[in-house]
């Protein structure tokens, strides 16, 4: 039996189509999939607190977070779902989606070191920058992290390429 033709949807579809399903979805490139059901405790207390902080921070702007509820669009037929991100849309009762996102923010998980971007900074400082490090004591050892750390910050395409290693979809 052959297979049939998946229609792609248009992010506009998607939308309509998302109100009437009880689950959440991301629409990648053009098909909806579901996105996972529940969150650590961890996860939500961490999102959590990046949420008032930033809301505090953004207080007196025009600027707000939002949460997974607020769509964001990496490609034409692309929208993704971050945990928190940083608009300065006016919010509106017949939008879903950020247009101009300052800020994304994602608890990457710590069970998959591989899908972590953090991982992939932790082992290029352990196995590249801090090798052959005999630190003479604990304060030493903290000062060459610290300097591995600031040295990798004024090398972004480096920065890029972990997270895209990781297989995050970046939206640049």
């Amino acid at each position: 039996m052959a297979g049939q033709a998946t229609k792609l949807m248009s992010v506009e579809e998607f939308f309509a189509w998302q109100q009437r399903q009880d689950d959440r979805y991301e629409l990648v490139e053009g098909v909806p999939l579901k996105l996972m059901t529940g969150a650590s405790l961890q996860h939500d207390r961490i999102t959590s607190n990046v949420l008032i902080d930033l809301g505090n921070q953004l207080d007196g702007t025009p600027c707000w977070p939002a949460t997974a509820d607020v769509a964001l669009r990496t490609k034409i037929r692309s929208l993704r779902r971050a945990d928190v991100l940083v608009t300065c849309d006016e919010p509106r009762l017949d939008t879903y989606e950020a247009n101009d996102p300052k800020m994304v923010v994602e608890d990457f998980p710590a069970y998959d070191p591989d899908a972590n971007p953090d991982e992939w900074v932790w082992s290029w400082a352990k196995y590249g920058e801090l090798c052959n490090l005999c630190p003479a004591d604990v304060e030493q050892l903290y000062d060459a992290v610290l300097q591995a750390l600031e040295n990798l910050k004024h090398q972004p395409r480096l920065l890029a390429s972990f997270v895209l290693d990781a297989g995050v979809p970046l939206c640049l």
